[in-house]
């Protein structure tokens, strides 16, 4: 094991937001539990230590040790039992997943050392190994800190920005270097060391699938790419074509603008019996992995990759008129990838159709790059939509609160929908949003929010409206015929501080008002 010196550590300015519960965690105590930081590769494990002992006031009194692949628990034992006779009492080992048997003699750490007034913290690029010791050899003696998903939020408040395609397309990691995730080949790149080795790793040295023990490193990495490109997200190729049927060369461009504005990046809603019979028959007819698929396993997969915070779930909640009434149907679960620049890369690879299909020849070369160049900005709308839905869910109490997608039907078709709604379920009372990715207003933005009918059905199921929004990139302004416009950064950043819906809206109400007061003394 390499021992790394306190001060060699890189300066960083800013701090990540689980640098204050690691610090409780060293402050308290009574506690007897080790401290787990686990998550996916560039995802901040290391850094947080680092800052941790740099904040430290007695250097003397801890040390950082990283694992190699060629130590095993037993090198990690001896080095804790040499700096306890050192009298140093806080000890950060990154990498333990390395260790060859690890998680064998991990409790060890928690049960004699932790208890004798020693902090141990541990990071593990293979996050699923910690999942999995975290219900067996530390059950109940760990405190966990994942890693993985970088909110928006706190991506713009450690690097230092404010730009939500910056977010998408550096994929939520904590780097900006040359490794970053920035084309399709580093997003497969990084799905395979990241996800799919983290996955095969943790499978073979804690059994615990029993599903999935038979699969190689090959099948699974086969097997998440294929689950990743589902989940991202399927171009609607036949609504595309409808649209393009009576083309010509000269093919008009606001034409195109309304193609872009129709839902043609079809999610996965749950219809999850035939998607995942057809998902299963598809790979296994493909003849590329060496043990068939089965049902069972896909599942599993799909759990794994829930655990490891790749996967999500938006809850939808359907609203179906029927005879001038409206139903509310039972919610469904709409499956998409949480990893930004990992979904990003996979539809745009996924757009190359455009290229390579005789259909579209028909377009003039201009217009293809233009409709391009449209496509790749619906994927920016989409991912701002969900990142968005994500990130409220994450922050927002959830037994004070729900967040739900709600979607309206005339018999069979879509005609509208919030792509937002917060219930708050203790006053029985919401707030409806449109999220868009553009950096002006416009009064088509929010048509459905506005919509009578709509707000009937939603009043019904959720109570008193308290107001409407559109959150998007541009000012935070109301201005607009009294229509409230609020800026992502701002309402996400509020949401994170507060945690409160109320709270947040009162800031951005004195704002507003304190704005205005400014334009009247001019």
């Amino acid at each position: 094991m390499e021992l790394r010196e306190i001060e060699s550590f890189k300066r960083y300015e800013h701090k990540r937001y689980a640098f204050d519960r690691i610090k409780t965690y060293i402050n308290d105590k009574t506690s007897e539990d080790i401290l787990v930081i686990y998550g996916l590769r560039r995802t901040g494990k290391t850094v947080l230590m680092e800052q941790i002992l740099q904040d430290y006031p007695f250097k003397d009194k801890c040390v950082f040790y990283e694992v190699s692949e060629n130590d095993n628990m037993s090198d990690v034992i001896n080095c804790v039992i040499n700096a306890k006779n050192k009298g140093i009492n806080i000890i950060c080992i990154d990498e333990i997943t390395k260790a060859k048997d690890f998680p064998n003699s991990i409790a060890l750490l928690s049960d004699v050392y932790v208890k004798n007034g020693m902090k141990i913290l541990l990071t593990g690029t293979d996050s699923l190994g910690f999942y999995f010791a975290g219900n067996e050899e530390l059950f109940d003696r760990n405190q966990t800190i994942d890693t993985t998903y970088i909110s928006f939020a706190e991506h713009c408040c450690v690097l230092n920005t404010n730009d939500m395609d910056n977010y998408i397309k550096y994929g939520g990691l904590m780097s900006r270097g040359k490794d970053r995730v920035k084309d399709y080949k580093s997003a497969c790149k990084y799905l395979d060391s990241a996800v799919a080795s983290n996955i095969a790793n943790s499978i073979a040295k804690c059994p615990y699938y029993e599903n999935l023990n038979s699969f190689s490193k090959k099948d699974i990495t086969i097997i998440i790419e294929r689950m990743v490109e589902l989940y991202s997200g399927i171009w609607n190729k036949e609504k595309l074509q409808n649209e393009l049927s009576t083309a010509t060369v000269n093919y008009p461009i606001s034409k195109l603008n309304g193609l872009v504005d129709a839902d043609i990046i079809d999610s996965i809603v749950m219809k999850k019996n035939e998607i995942t019979k057809d998902f299963v028959r598809r790979i296994n007819a493909s003849g590329k992995l060496s043990t068939n698929l089965t049902i069972e396993a896909v599942n599993d997969f799909e759990k794994i990759l829930r655990d490891m915070q790749v996967l999500s779930i938006i809850k939808e909640r359907p609203f179906t008129r029927i005879n001038n009434s409206w139903i509310s149907e039972q919610e469904r679960l709409e499956y998409y990838i949480v990893q930004p620049a990992i979904k990003f890369y996979h539809l745009k690879e996924a757009l190359k159709f455009i290229e390579n299909e005789s259909y579209y020849s028909i377009l003039s070369e201009q217009n293809r790059n233009i409709m391009k160049d449209k496509l790749e900005e619906k994927i920016l709308g989409d991912m701002t939509e969900q990142i968005v839905l994500f990130d409220t869910m994450n922050v927002l109490n959830n037994t004070k609160y729900e967040v739900y997608k709600p979607v309206f039907y005339d018999g069979h078709n879509k005609i509208g929908e919030y792509d937002m709604l917060i219930w708050d379920k203790s006053i029985n009372s919401y707030w409806g949003f449109e999220i868009k990715h553009t950096t002006e207003p416009y009064p088509e933005q929010n048509k459905h929010l506005l919509n009578e009918d709509f707000k009937k059905a939603i009043d019904y199921q959720f109570g008193n409206r308290e107001n409407v929004c559109v959150l998007y990139r541009g000012d935070t302004d109301d201005d607009m015929s009294n229509n409230l416009y609020v800026n992502i950064t701002d309402f996400l950043s509020l949401l994170n501080k507060y945690k409160d819906l109320n709270l947040v809206f009162d800031n951005i109400s004195q704002t507003l008002s304190n704005n205005y007061s400014k334009k009247q003394c001019r």
